[in-house]
């Protein structure tokens, strides 16, 4: 909500500020005046957990899928985001530059995000993320994560590979991997809980068996 001034008012357990907005900064969403995705993103520093930060800055600057959803840029740019962050004075201002050092492109969901951030606390190698893999001219699928260097990859299994034209493709991709001799790792929900360490623990220990050291 925004009106004239920069007042901050409260009736009861309902708090809210008003102030001015930049026509940059504003949207309309089925005729609805609303904030733009970047003001959203940049006015929740102040409500939001670090973590949930990154994972809408991930979500902001990902690269979308033209013949999925009918753009071919992301909602921001991450030299946008950039400036934007830095530029912000407001509240959560230091949260949101913190959150912003972990933002990457290429997560393509939630999931992905709080996965990469686990893996990235336990010390382990940044993954490529979405990146198109091939060998010996075989197109082997964009895998959510993977390391060349050790020819691992990571798949999360959200709710769209439930469907059997889905799980069908998925066991033919694992099959090609597989040849390729890359090891393919599914991650579901539950290696997520408590602080994704299951999923960490099955990556670290391939990785590991696949040469890495430390």
């Amino acid at each position: 909500m925004s009106r004239p001034g920069i007042h901050r008012l409260s009736r009861g357990l309902v708090a809210w500020r008003s102030f001015d907005l930049a026509p940059a900064d504003v949207s309309r969403v089925s005729g609805v005046g609303a904030t733009s995705r970047l003001r959203t993103f940049l006015d929740l520093a102040d409500v939001l957990a670090q973590d949930d930060l990154v994972v809408i800055g991930d979500h902001l600057v990902r690269l979308p899928r033209p013949s999925v959803e009918g753009r071919s840029r992301p909602f921001v740019e991450l030299s946008l985001l950039t400036e934007a962050v830095g530029s912000f004075s407001g509240r959560g201002a230091r949260r949101l530059r913190a959150a912003l050092a972990d933002v990457r492109v290429g997560a393509d969901s939630p999931p992905e995000t709080a996965l990469r951030l686990a893996l990235q606390r336990a010390g382990l190698p940044d993954p490529l993320l979405n990146a198109t893999i091939r060998q010996d001219g075989q197109w082997l699928g964009d895998p959510d994560m993977a390391w060349r260097d050790w020819k691992v990859c990571v798949e999360y299994d959200g709710r769209h590979h439930r469907t059997q034209a889905q799980q069908a493709k998925d066991v033919r991709r694992g099959e090609r991997r597989r040849l390729a001799e890359w090891t393919e790792l599914i991650v579901t929900a539950e290696d997520m809980a408590h602080d994704a360490s299951q999923a960490v623990d099955r990556v670290r220990a391939e990785l590991r068996r696949q040469g890495m050291t430390g």
